[in-house]
């Protein structure tokens, strides 16, 4: 059972500044996994992350590290885990730690598994999850490790599969961000273009960063003020969305994105209720602020990312990202650098978002946007807006970048910034670009060497 995806998309940019998933909830009756089985939204619902575990290669008889496999109820009754049971020809190398227990509405339980081989071939098992989940009675968790005279790991992941989208825009009205603002209405297309070619169903309304007009302060802007899939064409609701953004106005030049953000979550001067109207209920959760000066809200790191986190029974069903940073580039030569953003970047990295320069949009020397690089950074953008993930942190720390092997659906994906993947050391992760973000129940393996320890 798949849940909707909520995405805030924040810009600011003050005038002082330079002018230019996987299986989970579901809240509808019906079949949302090819079971046949018509579900009661009410019903419990269970979600298992991650759904596979990869122990690498490890010399005989040495343990590999860890892992860990959490159980949420995602659902609003009581699931009942019944038992976790080790199975397959292999099952005999691995061990379970942790016991089943029942689970009310968003709570969540972990257990651990090990990994020790007794000779130089290839383990495979599996543990499988009991419970009372209605259509997932059912629902292994993949185990794969191999003996070897070296240590690799190779670390997989299985991308989501998104059902529903919605998108809150908070943008700053102040006087300098015309360019910026009429940049993103032009790329509105590619920013979408991934919910239409993946079915969802999304809806997106408009608020701004200016929280000194109490007209404004979190209330949803325009004449039309939830945009929705399901009433409307995408014409349509690029016609209402540019109504609902004035990139001329002169608001605030405090721009306090997380502020506006948490006052349309919580519904402080929102104008509508959580769970009501543009927010749904189980949905995914990601905020995406774009500024080129840090966010004057009062609360600090923290407040903010406790309350994203919150706001879902799991952690990985919310996200902040962001265009931050006149310092990063990944697409253009734009950014110039020079701003620290600390702040933000705390709340993005904490999350577990993505960032870039929102440079980006706009060339801070000409003034002018180049309509490709726009329509790549908003459609980066709106893999994580959709659901999917673009960057997977590594188990361990490889050893050697040239040795890095990554495949998607078993065909290997060449390290490339434009369409291909890039390790980054400092946070040892990798990331995709570009046609090569893996779709909707694509199965990410990263092979990597590491550093024998025995």
């Amino acid at each position: 059972m798949r849940n909707a995806l909520t995405l805030l998309l924040a810009l600011g940019v003050g005038c002082s500044d330079y002018n230019v998933g996987t299986d989970e909830g579901t809240n509808t009756g019906t079949d949302d996994d090819d079971t046949g089985i018509i579900v009661d939204p009410g019903a419990p619902d269970i979600l298992v992350e991650p759904m596979t575990l990869s122990f690498g290669t490890r010399p005989v008889d040495c343990a590999a590290d860890t892992q860990t496999v959490t159980v949420t109820n995602v659902g609003e009754d009581l699931l009942e885990v019944y038992s976790l049971d080790l199975m397959g020809a292999g099952a005999g190398q691995y061990t379970v730690t942790g016991a089943p227990i029942n689970l009310a509405s968003g709570e969540s339980f972990t257990f651990d598994v090990d990994f020790v081989p007794s000779a130089m071939t290839n383990f495979q098992g599996r543990v499988q999850i009991t419970s009372n989940d209605p259509d997932e009675g059912e629902v292994d968790v993949s185990l794969d490790g191999s003996g070897g005279e070296n240590a690799t790991n190779a670390d997989t992941f299985d991308q989501g599969y998104p059902e529903a989208v919605d998108v809150l825009w908070v943008l700053d009205n102040s006087c300098s961000m015309s360019d910026e603002i009429t940049a993103v209405e032009q790329g509105l297309d590619a920013f979408i273009a991934n919910f239409v070619t993946m079915g969802l169903d999304y809806q997106m309304g408009v608020v701004t960063t200016d929280m000194d007009d109490a007209a404004q302060s979190g209330r949803l802007q325009g004449p039309t003020k939830v945009m929705a899939s399901a009433t409307m064409s995408q014409a349509e609701i690029i016609t209402a969305f540019d109504a609902a953004v004035d990139p001329n106005s002169a608001g605030s030049g405090t721009e306090r994105p997380m502020a506006a953000a948490e006052a349309s979550l919580t519904n402080n001067s929102a104008g509508f209720a959580l769970g009501e109207g543009l927010i749904r209920s189980n949905a995914h959760l990601s905020v995406i602020v774009i500024t080129d000066e840090d966010d004057s809200s009062s609360g600090n790191v923290q407040h903010y990312v406790d309350l994203i986190n919150g706001m879902k029974p799991s952690e990985s069903m919310s996200n902040v990202s962001g265009l931050i940073d006149q310092a990063e580039s990944l697409f253009s030569t734009n950014c110039p650098g020079g701003i620290g953003f600390d702040k933000l970047k705390d709340i993005i990295d904490q999350t577990g978002g993505l960032r870039d320069g929102i440079c980006e949009l706009v060339d801070p020397n000409t003034g002018n946007a180049d309509p490709a690089t726009v329509d790549q950074l908003l459609q980066w953008l709106s893999f994580t807006a959709a659901g999917l993930e673009t960057s997977f942190e590594l188990s361990d720390v490889p050893t050697s970048r040239a040795q890095i092997r990554v495949t998607v659906n078993g065909v290997q994906v060449p390290p490339d910034f434009t369409d291909g993947w890039y390790w980054d050391e400092a946070t040892n992760t990798v990331t995709f670009y570009g046609d090569s973000v893996p779709g909707s129940g694509d199965q990410v393996v990263i092979t990597y060497p590491v550093a024998a320890e025995c």
